[in-house]
């Protein structure tokens, strides 16, 4: 901004003679300007998981009108973020100065920065951007079965596609990383006597059974990834050892079972509702009474809190 000031300029001789005349002078102000995030709304970055320290997360650009002075960056003052993050403070390049991991039990899964841009005016002005953070899952985990071994019974009399166990393992990743297919390996001369359902880990029987009670078949199933494993960990597998009863050990089955998922909120608390209802029958002339029993696995999904508990009332439960 420019000023116009007019003065008097009063000449004077030694002999006392002396005049006058008018003049102006034009006076510029000095403004102060602070700098400024102009595109801060528009910093929306993402940032892989298992990343070594040092690894870039974005630049962050401010502008300040006086072009004579320049701009500094930091982090604001605030220690957690001092901790996980570097700043340059020249090029407002921002790095990560942590591995961010965002499975279990750690859950990195988003962080905001503030970023202050400070320029050197008399006094020094500034301007503050916070920027979120998000943190992207990899398939760093390999899934994991909820048992070491699978051992379970079958009658001789067992028919074709029919279920004889359920295979499951978990996987800690995020999203689409954490689905787990199945398989079985195909190294052992019984593996052609069954099945596994791919997605649901569901194992069927695929030939008829050809062995006597007291007699088993031996197989192994493989679990992985439905991608590559980034660090590539090797897909788990577990023996699984099918044993052949007499057919007339008959096996109980269930008469009734819930029709739909049992759904519950997270603020759930009233432990005295029953959520499920249970019947079955012993398959044994002459003798009606069942054991029931909630299987514990590896995993709180598969109960291993004893999250969820059983009672019993004859052949219900």
């Amino acid at each position: 901004m420019t000023r116009r000031i007019g003065f008097v300029l009063l000449l004077i001789s030694s002999n006392w003679i002396h005049c006058h005349c008018f003049a102006a002078a034009d006076i510029k102000a000095s403004i102060n300007h602070k700098p400024s995030f102009h595109n801060c709304g528009e910093y929306k970055p993402t940032f892989k998981e298992e990343q070594e320290p040092g690894t870039s997360v974005l630049r962050v650009t401010a502008t300040d009108p006086d072009q004579s002075q320049t701009i500094k960056y930091s982090i604001a003052n605030e220690t957690r973020q001092e901790q996980l993050f570097a700043i340059d403070e020249d090029t407002g390049e921002i790095s990560s100065a942590y591995i961010f991991d965002r499975d279990p039990p750690y859950r990195d899964t988003e962080f905001y920065i503030t970023v202050r841009a400070t320029d050197n005016g008399q006094p020094s002005l500034d301007d503050v951007c916070t920027i979120k953070l998000m943190i992207l899952d990899i398939n760093d985990n390999p899934p994991v079965f909820d048992k070491d071994f699978y051992e379970v019974f079958v009658s001789m009399n067992t028919t074709l596609r029919q279920q004889v166990t359920i295979i499951t393992a978990k996987d800690i990743d995020d999203e689409t990383n954490n689905v787990v297919n199945f398989e079985i390996v195909q190294e052992y001369k019984d593996d052609s006597y069954f099945e596994i359902d791919q997605h649901t880990g569901v194992l069927t029987l695929a030939k008829r059974i050809d062995r006597n009670p007291g007699e088993y078949y031996a197989l192994r199933v493989r679990a992985y990834n439905q991608g590559c494993i980034e660090n590539e960990s090797d897909s788990p597998e577990v023996d699984v050892k099918i044993h052949i009863i007499n057919a007339d050990k008959r096996l109980p089955y269930f008469t009734k079972v819930p029709e739909a998922p049992v759904i519950l909120h997270e603020n759930f608390t009233a432990f005295q509702q029953v959520l499920a209802v249970f019947e079955a029958n012993s398959n044994i002339n002459n003798e009606s009474t069942i054991i029931f029993e909630i299987f514990r696995g590896k995993f709180e999904q598969t109960n291993s809190m004893n999250t969820f508990l059983l009672e019993q009332i004859e052949n219900t439960a």
